[in-house]
Order: C-alpha cells, then structure tokens, then sequence
C-alpha cells in the first residue's frame, strides 16, 4: 500500500525553510501563511524588502482587508496578502524556526450569506490535502477554495484573478487540490466557528511549486474561456461521479469575481458558478449547459475551449441564440464583438451532444454526393446519386425521430430549435446515407 500522508514531524532545533515568491512585477500580491510557530514568524524578518501587507479581517461585521505592521508575526493558520513595495521578480522567502506539528485550530467566522469569506493558511512544512481538511471541517466551511493568482494589476485587484477547485476539478486545468507549504487560501463559511488541521491532512509532495500542478485525469471535465483585451475568465463543466445537476457546494465553485473587467460563469438555475459538476454523460443523452458573462468595455471576446476530456462520442457545441449560429468547441474558437459593456445572461448555451445516435449498419459511403440544409423551416437535398432514394427520416441529436416521409427535395418540416439534427436518406435497395444537419 503506497500512501502520500505525511508522517509527523519528529525531532528538534530550528527548520529552515525556503519558498520562491511568484515572479510578479512590482504591486503583484501573493498570499502567504507561515509554516513555523507564530513566535518565529515575524513578518519583516521572512519578507525582508519592502512590503505591504494585508489580512482579510473576518471578524469585523462586514469583513474589511485591514494593512497589518510588518513587525507583527504570522498568526498560525491565518492567509496574508504580501505585495513588494519596490522589487520585481522573483524572491527567496526563508521561514527558519520550530515547525508546526499536530492538531492546529483556527477561528471561522461567518457574516451571512454574503459575507462568509475566510483567508486561512497552510499551517505546516508540507502539502495539504484540501479534500482531507474539507471533509473534517464540512460542518463550518463550503467545499470550494479558492486561489490567489493576479494576472494584472490596477482596480481588478479586489475582485478577479481567483482560481477555485473542489471535488469536481479546478477552474483552470492544471491546480490540485494540495495546498503548498506557505501558500493561503480563502474559504466560505457557512455558520462561524473553527477549522481544525491536522497531521493526517498532510501530503507527501505537491510541494514543487506554489499553487500549481500539471496533472489533469481524463474524466469527464471541459475547460472554457472568455477573452478579451483586458485579460480573460475561465469555467470549468465536469460529468464526474458523485455530482448532480443540482447545486451541491462539494462540486459547485460560485463564481466570485464579481466586479471584474470580464466575468464568465455557467447557471444552475439562477445562481452563477465557475465550477459547475454534473452527472456523468450516458449514451444517447444530450446536455445543455447555459452560460453568462459581463464585460465592462466593447471590443471582440472569444470564448475557446482549452481542455476537454469528454468522451469522443460527444460533440461539444457552442449555441449563439442572438446569431443563430452553432460552433463546434474542439474545431474552433468563436469570436463576437461588443459595441458597448454588456451583460448577457441567456446568449449562450453549450451542447454536450451524443454523436452516434443512429446504427451505421448498411451506410453507404456516398454521403459526399448529397448536399443537406436548412432554409427557415425547409429542408432542402441536392444530390447525385445513381440511385433513386426512397424515403428520408429527421432526427434530433437524441435519436428521437421527428419526421418520416416519402423523399421531397424541399420537405416542409415544423419549426425546430437551433442545433444539429440527423438525416437519414433511404434508398431504393434499403440501404441508407447519413447526413449531419446544423440548423442557424
């Protein structure tokens, strides 16, 4: 049995321990937390250049950022914002003291519905599971987190620039749910309380860098962005087990850069989210996922998909319902333009779509001499063919079949949604040509 818990640490003296700073132009932020006791964890003597630093101060009623003297220490388990005052690029930090060992408690507090965010921090000189730690504080504490990582400086900085992760994946492909040593973290209450960190909640590893690993399992998770000039917004749609299509706060991530210059978001009814799980896909099935955004300045957006590991059996669409227009997510990106700020709650829609809805028995490969559209409520056939075809049946993506007729080049069908439907041409020897049909 191989394991990557922790053991606790043993023995005495001081550990020293080194972590890198991001590599941030000056004004960046980073969010720390101190792997020592909170009497060898004086602010100025880890970060010893110019800084500023800030705590999320929870307590207060509403929650306020509050600028903390770099004489004070690091309280054990709380997250620091640090931002060098007059240095760009990369730096050593050394934490050098006694470790943090054994159980470990912190204060949660919880303001309403609204204002439930807590900046904690790994407390240890290892990697913290968040998947452990949640589930031994499930009672006080939702089960997304989120990361820190500024991608620009100036207004956003208060609202963007969050990754999150739980039980379904992250928002960007590539973020574990190991928490570095050093690194902090914000979670959502949901009633006030503490958390408790423990020695079973450590890892061995995913200590190689500050908040990021490159390991993504193919399981059902779909990753998107919208962007534009002034940066971009992910979401990720995952079809993994144990997730409905209801909210659950384990595989839901609420999307929280509310504010931002671009905000990108899936719906679960009415509530916006940047991690949206789902039940797992099943053949013959076809899953709609409506989507949202908001952008504060006009100009071009694109929404492109980044990652996929959905299953080859699925097409993955993009739907325009202001355009009219279908895009296929894993051929290419698709780019609209704004003549204002906008917000847009009901634009877009994507398609998870069964591609082999319909038996290949018998297909002849002659497909190429038929040409299918619509036109309004038309669907119109070209084709060249040696032989005469006999019928023609309509389906959606689904396999339900809508219309049954005697071959009509021009075959009046009632009025279909936006999408794509499937053809079937039977001919007079019974064999059948299969035609793809994306309705505008």
């Amino acid at each position: 049995l191989i394991t990557r818990e922790a053991k606790a640490v043993s023995g005495s003296g001081n550990f020293i321990i080194n972590r890198e700073t991001p590599d941030y132009p000056q004004d960046y932020y980073s969010i720390w937390s101190a792997p020592v006791l909170e009497a060898d964890s004086q602010i100025s003597a880890i970060f010893t250049n110019d800084i500023i630093t800030y705590k999320y101060d929870s307590s207060q009623n509403p929650s306020a950022y509050v600028q903390v003297n770099n004489g004070d220490n690091m309280v054990t388990g709380q997250g620091y914002f640090i931002r060098s005052d007059s240095y760009t690029g990369s730096l050593t930090r050394t934490f050098d003291g006694t470790v943090n060992n054994g159980d470990l408690v912190h204060p949660i507090y919880y303001n309403g519905p609204t204002d439930n965010f807590n900046l904690i921090g790994n407390p240890y000189a290892s990697a913290l599971n968040w998947s452990e730690f949640y589930d031994d504080n499930s009672d006080v504490i939702e089960g997304t987190m989120y990361y820190w990582n500024q991608s620009q400086v100036g207004p956003n900085n208060s609202a963007s620039d969050y990754i999150s992760y739980n039980s379904t994946g992250s928002s960007e492909p590539g973020t574990t749910g190991d928490i570095a040593t050093g690194l902090g973290v914000f979670v959502k209450s949901i009633q006030s309380g503490s958390v408790t960190f423990k020695n079973t909640h450590r890892v061995v590893g995913s200590n190689d860098q500050f908040f990021r690993s490159s390991s993504n399992p193919d399981d059902g998770k779909s990753w998107f962005r919208l962007s534009g000039s002034s940066g971009y917004s992910p979401i990720l749609i995952g079809f993994v087990p144990g997730a409905t299509d209801e909210y659950e706060n384990t595989h839901d991530g609420i999307f929280v850069n509310e504010g931002a210059s671009i905000e990108f978001y899936s719906f679960i009814d009415s509530g916006k989210y940047e991690i949206q799980g789902r039940e797992e896909l099943q053949a013959n099935q076809s899953v709609q996922v409506p989507l949202g955004f908001q952008v504060t300045t006009a100009g071009d957006y694109t929404i492109s998909r980044v990652l996929d590991y959905i299953p080859s059996e699925f097409e993955i669409m993009l739907e325009d319902t202001v355009e009219n227009t279908m895009t296929d997510m894993r051929t290419s990106d698709y780019t609209f333009n704004l003549s204002s700020p906008a917000e847009y709650n009901s634009r877009f829609i994507m398609h998870y779509n069964y591609a082999s809805v319909l038996s290949t028995n018998d297909l002849v490969d002659e497909s190429k001499h038929i040409r299918s559209y619509f036109q309004g409520n038309t669907l119109k056939t070209k084709a060249n063919l040696d032989q005469e075809i006999k019928a023609i049946q309509l389906y959606d993506i689904t396999g339900k079949e809508l219309v049954r007729s005697s071959y009509n080049e021009n075959l009046n069908v009632r009025s279909l949604r936006t999408g794509i439907y499937i053809v079937n041409y039977i001919l007079d020897d019974s064999k059948l040509i299969t035609k793809k049909v994306i309705k505008k």
